[in-house]
């Protein structure tokens, strides 16, 4: 039994408390995952990890003393009413959270490349599932954030209401060997090759964070030359660009974001928006330090391990207040062989969304739709069901993604990990230390560090 399970029963309510898979149902399941698998070593390890995740997921909390739902930064006092039915407050979360985009297993997609010529990423892909959804979410925030999942009823059916700008960005995530699929599960499995990753093999989150970042590089390199395409219009964002970094070791030096992040010139020269204003002089009190201009929004993903086989629990803290931070897109990890992104919490317990559900892939005719997709299958790209997992069930190895538009955003996020408390497994440094024990160089201090602007950087 689940952690909290034990004599805690069912609550009434919208959300009804806990609920546990009944074995006879489980066993089903296991049969009917068993012969789908064809009898494959990797059919059968997907089941079995499926088998025990299922038994340890739990439900949202929403009996009247429920506590607080925490939905990345959003909190929501999630409470069921005497009528039994959703509270406004409720309402409002179940919109958030059919508002993030879920991307899952799909079958009878365009053949992956030889030699194995795979249809469907069911029990191999759910890595790469995970860290479509990580991305979709920084994606989601870079163009415009506070998009929500927005229902209306015609003819007593509830239809969602679909924006052109959030449908390119599904299409961006198509599975098809076509030129607007940026990040399809072919683009992906192609990049991984890079990494030693053939097809049907897993990823674990330091790999698929480098198959991301080149994937985003790509897309950013192409919308330069291909300016006048509409498949490429949003990922600017209006004017401004999205780069990505992978912070190894679970460091993040701002040497490579101001390298990534700055408008070239500013770095060379020094300059910040708008210097040439000198009306107040040199005081700062009248006039306060400008900060530097970014060419780009940055997606920053952060792989980490917190622990050896388990995760060590004095990181745990610290971890759900991570997700909290306004920069967190998520986290990506799970358990061993199979991979979720987590979104939230309530108390000690991790929201996710789970990609171990099988959807059809688009077909020719729907790629060449560009209203693709629409209405009668849009649902296959948002979840309505939250679970929750006990975070010390998940394995220690694990991304954590932040999306930040500003420096001001990357000073503020600084700030956050600086004041985290207990053991740190998250770091932010000027820059990478130098092993050189020759004299400094011309335009360094005598500490060996360069007399540049960093200070600009400086949260103290």
């Amino acid at each position: 039994m689940s952690q909290g399970a034990s004599g805690t029963g069912r609550r009434k309510g919208i959300g009804i408390g806990l609920k546990l898979s009944s074995s006879r149902s489980s066993i089903s399941w296991l049969y009917d995952s068993f012969y789908t698998a064809r009898n494959t070593m990797e059919g059968l390890a997907n089941a079995l990890s499926s088998l025990s995740h299922t038994a340890s997921t739990t439900r949202i909390n929403a009996g009247k003393g429920g506590c607080p739902v925490y939905l990345f930064e959003e909190k929501y006092n999630v409470c069921s009413r005497s009528d039994n039915k959703a509270s406004e407050e409720t309402v409002r979360f179940l919109r958030h959270f059919k508002s993030v985009v879920w991307l899952t297993y799909r079958k009878n997609f365009f053949p992956i490349q030889p030699p194995l010529g795979y249809t469907s990423d069911t029990g191999w892909g759910c890595m790469l599932r995970s860290a479509q959804m990580i991305l979709a979410e920084a994606l989601q925030r870079h163009l415009g954030g506070k998009w929500r999942y927005i229902q209306e009823e015609v003819e007593d059916e509830e239809t969602m209401v679909i924006t052109a700008e959030h449908r390119k960005l599904l299409r961006w995530f198509i599975d098809a060997p076509k030129f607007f699929s940026f990040y399809s599960i072919h683009r992906m499995s192609e990049c991984g090759r890079r990494y030693g990753k053939n097809a049907g093999e897993w990823y674990g989150p330091t790999t698929v964070a480098w198959v991301l970042r080149d994937l985003v590089e790509a897309h950013r390199t192409l919308k330069k030359e291909t300016k006048e395409s509409e498949e490429f219009v949003l990922l600017s964002g209006g004017q401004q660009q999205l780069t990505m970094l992978v912070a190894d070791q679970g460091t993040i030096y701002v040497d490579d974001v101001r390298n990534l992040c700055e408008v070239e010139n500013n770095r060379q020269t020094g300059k910040k928006e708008n210097d040439a204003t000198e009306l107040e002089g040199n005081d700062p009190l009248l006039r306060p330090g400008v900060l530097p201009v970014w060419s780009t929004a940055l997606f920053l993903l952060i792989p980490v391990r917190l622990g050896l086989n388990y995760i060590n629990p004095d990181y745990i803290p610290a971890l759900l207040k991570i997700l909290k931070f306004p920069q967190c897109v998520g986290m990506i990890g799970g358990k061993p062989s199979h991979s979720l992104f987590f979104i939230g919490s309530q108390d000690t317990r991790l929201l996710y969304l789970d990609p171990h559900t099988v959807h059809d892939a688009a077909t020719n005719e729907n790629c060449e739709d560009t209203s693709f997709p629409d209405k009668e299958n849009i649902t296959t790209y948002h979840c309505n069901d939250p679970k929750l997992m006990a975070a010390s069930e998940i394995d220690p190895s694990l991304a954590i993604g932040f999306y930040c538009k500003s420096v001001g955003d990357f000073m503020d996020l600084r700030g956050r990990i600086g004041q985290l408390e207990g053991p740190v497994f998250l770091s932010v440094m000027d820059k990478k230390p130098s092993y050189d024990f020759d004299d400094p160089e011309e335009g360094e201090d005598a500490e060996g560090e360069e007399e540049d602007d960093d200070e600009w950087y400086d949260i103290s």
